[in-house]
């Protein structure tokens, strides 16, 4: 148990730095039919290691621990077999990173992103103010 403790505690860490992004507003998400709906069903098929269509412990905990360990090796940089608070600080940075620019190329795709352009022409929405934007004065 102790041996995992670190890699749970990196973990417990790096999913820290995604709940912020994930906060936001943006596109759909996996159980809204968004572009990850598949991502539970391919991760179900890779944990199910005998094929049976059902998860034991065992495998779950199995697929848990692969992850960890590559997590682990990706943040271990100078592969001294521990992790500094540098090292996570530094992956969890790389992974906020990497979650904003796959959040951008989402709304790009989409099409209804904040940087889609121009605000729309004609009277303010009925429920109130249009909203303040970048370069616009607020009253």
């Amino acid at each position: 148990m102790k041996r995992h403790l670190p890699l749970a505690l990196a973990t417990l860490l790096l999913m820290g730095a995604a709940l912020p992004a994930a906060a936001e507003d943006g596109p759909k998400g996996a159980h809204e039919g968004g572009p990850g709906k598949d991502r539970g069903a391919r991760m179900f098929e890779t944990a199910d290691a005998d094929k049976n269509g059902e998860l034991t412990k065992d495998e779950m905990l199995k697929a848990h621990e692969q992850r960890l360990d590559k997590m682990f090796s990706e943040l271990d940089t100078d592969k001294n077999g521990t992790l500094s608070k540098p090292e996570l600080d530094k992956g969890r940075e790389k992974m906020r990173a990497e979650m904003k620019e796959r959040f951008k190329e989402r709304m790009g795709k989409r099409g209804d992103g904040a940087n889609d352009g121009p605000p729309p022409e004609g009277p303010p929405p009925e429920d109130g103010p249009p909203p303040v934007r970048d370069g616009d004065k607020a009253d």
